[in-house]
């Protein structure tokens, strides 16, 4: 599916859209998911189909993207001179560049078309893969090299957050979440319950202003999902690089200290009752 989407439904002579849109390969430019009768007939079918070709596509992102957190592991048994600290930077670099593309792709799958760009962003990852099995068969290649391909495996990270906001956008707001979490089955489901609760508490369903608060909400939420994922990428950076510079123990402790105060804040915030914003 093209990310050339408009919610605007335009009606051509006969008062509906063209059904050929719909097909595979074609660009869709009428597309309302939260319309009963469009979901039943259309929408739904198109969702799910887009929805299991971006599954896979994650899923290969994912294993490019945690290749050296197996890879590491065995280097030293092969015959490469690595200490152990070398070892963890080469688990941590994917996280820095997969963290930061992830940011950049979050928007450029809507500027270049998201079919193309899933397409395009997950041949790509063909590059650092077949490297990396040059690479290693020669144990006295640099450790630049292999720092190098390690950040470009790191690209497969930022498949996640220009395909999370690719399939959000084809569901209606009550199944967001239910299609994030399937996606990449983490708590990204939450934020687009927790912007649709911000922007249309008060306003009665089928107002104007219900319906552009609506669509306020799913912009924020898929801007907010990008950014969240890119800073999610971040702890693949921080974790083996904080295994590499402190004691295991020092490291554990400080990743429960954090956990904890994340728990804490998601509880006062969206889960406690009386919440600022329910989720």
């Amino acid at each position: 599916m093209s990310s050339t989407l408009h919610r605007a439904a335009r009606q051509p002579a006969d008062g509906g859209p063209d059904p050929e849109q719909y097909r595979p390969g074609r660009t869709v430019t009428d597309w309302d998911p939260e319309d009963p009768v469009f979901w039943r007939s259309v929408g739904r079918r198109v969702a799910t189909r887009n929805l299991w070709i971006a599954v896979p596509a994650l899923l290969v992102a994912f294993v490019v993207w945690q290749v050296w957190s197996v890879t590491a592991t065995g280097l030293q048994d092969v015959g490469f001179g690595l200490t152990t600290s070398q070892l963890f930077w080469l688990t941590a670099v994917p996280g820095l560049t997969g963290g930061t593309a992830r940011i950049l792709y979050t928007f450029l799958g809507p500027r270049i078309g998201q079919r193309r760009f899933t397409a395009l962003s997950t041949l790509v990852l063909v590059v650092p893969l077949l490297w990396l099995g040059i690479a290693i068969q020669d144990t006295s290649t640099p450790y630049a090299v292999l720092v190098a391909i390690a950040a470009l495996c790191g690209f497969g990270g930022a498949n996640f957050s220009s395909s999370l906001a690719n399939i959000g956008f084809f569901f209606p707001t009550r199944e967001k979440g239910g299609a994030a979490g399937i996606g990449n089955g983490s708590t990204f489901r939450q934020i687009p319950v927790i912007f649709r609760s911000r922007h249309l508490r008060g306003l009665a369903e089928g107002t104007a202003a219900h319906d552009q608060a609506l669509k306020q909400a799913e912009t924020e939420s898929g801007a907010v999902t990008g950014f969240t994922a890119g800073i999610a990428a971040y702890g693949f950076f921080f974790i083996p690089a904080m295994f590499a510079n402190f004691a295991v123990t020092s490291a554990m402790w400080g990743f429960v200290a954090f956990y904890a105060s994340c728990l804490a804040i998601t509880w006062w915030y969206y889960a406690r009752r009386g919440a600022a914003y329910p989720s």
